[in-house]
């Protein structure tokens, strides 16, 4: 969208007029028709053809109740529409309202649509300071269409079993014949990551003879870390997408995925059981199963 004042920057000679007003009862009648007078004379000064004049009336301080401004954004974004320009006496008939983003979002949809102002040489000097909200909220909106196309779209792929971020250490992301993306299982890592959680869920070795016998491997687990941590391998073994599962969102939940799983239910859940008590502690058989037990069933 852009802002003009000469005929070389339209691409259409029909225009509409827009028209607000808080002010009440007879006065604001005036200020409406005065509003509609200027922006005729201006359109005839320029050459420009009205094709319909839309006005609001409003209560003081009512910018969010504005019929005519919808009724506006109607006209201008049909697919037969030709309208080139929307004329206003200055700034405020637009900015001042709640719902002028709403008019930009659908002028946006027109291709090349320009806003002119009625008020003369002083209001043509500030166009740039006219623009700057408007450029703001187009902007803005910019970023939330796009936010809510490419969210949308993660939400739609994962809802399908595929991940939409780099897969974990275990698995590999390629492309198949036909263009399409899968997850494997590492030939070198998956084994690794598997036996990480055979250890674990055993309860028999403690935690530093996990990570010994883990580096005994000489896979790296953690690639930003020089050596192989607890931490590290804690991460890996609270990672349900080893299960073979695709977290869809906090409301929607886990679902099965298109790829094999590293682990099984029972040995991730006995894994987390015995993750949870200090310094590697042993429990008894009875007693990690009894605990992994009542995790599966809240899950």
């Amino acid at each position: 969208m852009k802002t003009a004042s000469a005929m070389d920057s339209r691409t259409s000679g029909l225009a509409v007029v827009y028209c607000s007003t808080d002010v009440p009862g007879i006065e604001g009648k005036r200020h409406l028709d005065d509003q509609e007078r200027r922006c005729r004379e201006h359109c005839a000064r320029t050459g420009l053809e009205v094709a319909a004049c839309f006005q609001d009336s409003m209560e003081p301080g009512g910018w969010s109740d504005r019929p005519g401004l919808f009724r506006l954004i109607q006209f201008v974004v049909q697919p037969s529409s030709r309208i080139g320009s929307v004329v206003v006496t200055g700034r405020d008939v637009l900015t001042n309202s709640r719902v002028a983003d709403r008019l930009i979002e659908a002028l946006l949809d027109h291709m090349k649509m320009a806003v002119e102002t009625a008020t003369g040489a002083e209001d043509q000097a500030n166009h740039d300071t006219f623009l700057d909200p408007i450029s703001a909220c187009i902007a803005e909106y910019e970023r939330m269409a796009i936010g809510a196309i490419t969210k949308r779209g993660i939400l739609e792929t994962r809802r399908r079993g595929l991940l939409t971020s780099a897969p974990p250490i275990g698995y590999l992301s390629r492309r198949t014949p036909e263009g399409d993306r899968e997850i494997v299982c590492d030939p070198e890592k998956a084994p690794v990551v598997s036996e990480a959680f055979r250890l674990a869920a055993s309860g028999e070795v403690s935690r530093t003879e996990i990570i010994r016998r883990l580096e005994r491997t000489g896979i790296r687990l953690s690639p930003r870390a020089a050596r192989l941590t607890w931490k590290a391998i804690r991460r890996i073994l609270s990672n349900r997408t080893y299960l073979g599962l695709v977290q869809v969102s906090d409301t929607e939940g886990w679902i099965k995925g298109c790829f094999a799983p590293l682990v099984d239910q029972q040995t991730f859940e006995l894994a987390q059981v015995l993750m949870r008590h200090p310094h590697g502690v042993r429990l008894g058989a009875g007693e990690a199963y009894s605990e992994a037990g009542a995790m599966y069933a809240e899950s």
